[in-house]
This record gives C-alpha cells, structure tokens and sequence, in this order.
C-alpha cells in the first residue's frame, strides 16, 4: 500500500565478481520497496570486498543504524557460511558465528536477514541460538542454493513485510506466519526460513 511507514533496511552486498566489475546486485530490486511506496530512504545500500569491512559496517550498524533496523547480507553461501570475496578461497569466507560474534548482543529489536545460498541451511536450535546471542529479533535466509532472480523477487516481499511489521512495533510472529505461508508456493524452492529468538 502508497505511503505506508517503514523501518529502514541496511544491505551488505558483496562484489560478486571484483570491485571493477560490480555485475548484479540486490539494490535495484530493494529500490522498488521505495517507489511503491513513495518513501525516502526505506534502505541504504553498501558493497563489501573482505571480512574486515564487513566487520566495520556491521559494527557502524549497531552503533548508527537505528533508522535501518533490518540488516541484509547478501553474497554467496554455503551452509553456515557467508562469503566476502571469491567464493573458492576460503580466506575469503566468514562463519554465521563469526557474524553473530560481530553483533555482540547489541542487535535489540533489530532483524538479521542473510541472502546467500544455503547459509542458514542448520538446525532450527542452531538458528535460534544465532538469533538469541546477536539479540536480534530473529534470523531469516535460505536453506537451498538459489537463483538470483528468484531470491531477490522473494526478497522483495520479505524486506517489505519485516519494514512494515518493524515499523508498526507489532510483533515478528505474523511477519514470520506470513512467510512460511507465502513461501510455501512458487518459492517453495527457495527453502526460505525465519526463525525467532528464544527468549
């Protein structure tokens, strides 16, 4: 719906390729959130090349980012794991613990979104506990390796509905039963979940 209040989204996004050659990206689908919406700025976008940069804007993020409550990582995964660089190189991979490390329990009322493949393919407890120990709200991502297109149209939806619920101060269940519902259709192969912190 036009003119809705949202909370803010901060994506991450990995070069893909190399910084010379910046290839696709998540933010031209996130900036449709903003023209329906007719509301400036719903996200702020910035690319990352190694773990210490990402490191540095997570942490900008806890510190800055209270208008951008969502966080988006975006890069290629593997179960567990969100890659920094070139994703054959294993110096250039950071763990999801490595991530809930850097959030030090400082993500209060704040969502943690990871858009790679794979990356939250873990247990329910395993999530759940990445969750509780960033302090975040809770965890959503991909359990399968994914399309670009596809994940990002799916995105679309969830980086709208969890700006919406933030925004509200309603509480992440509805967000999260709407999810699991939607996604259950034509993105049943994504194997989206999202999951909330055990308190």
């Amino acid at each position: 719906m036009p003119g809705q209040r949202l909370a803010g989204v901060l994506a991450l996004e990995q070069h893909w390729s190399s910084p010379l050659n910046p290839g696709f990206s998540i933010a031209p689908a996130l900036e449709l959130i903003e023209i329906e919406n007719g509301v400036h700025p719903p996200f702020l976008h910035r690319r990352f090349t190694h773990r210490e940069e990402l490191a540095r804007l997570i942490h900008e993020w806890i510190r800055h980012g209270a208008r951008y409550p969502v966080l988006h990582v975006a890069g290629h995964g593997q179960p567990g794991v969100v890659c920094t660089g070139h994703r054959r190189r294993t110096t250039d991979r950071v763990t999801l613990d490595w991530l809930v490390d850097q959030l030090d329990g400082r993500a209060a009322r704040r969502w943690i979104h990871i858009g790679s493949c794979a990356t939250l393919d873990l247990s329910r407890s395993q999530l759940q506990s990445c969750a509780k120990r960033s302090g975040a709200l809770g965890i959503s991502g991909f359990r399968a390796e994914v399309e670009f297109t596809r994940s990002a149209a799916w995105e679309v939806l969830w980086m709208q509905r969890l700006a919406q619920t933030l925004a509200s101060r309603r509480g992440v269940s509805q967000a999260i039963a709407w999810a699991r519902s939607s996604a259950r259709g034509v993105f049943s192969d994504l194997r989206f979940t999202a999951v909330a912190a055990l308190r």
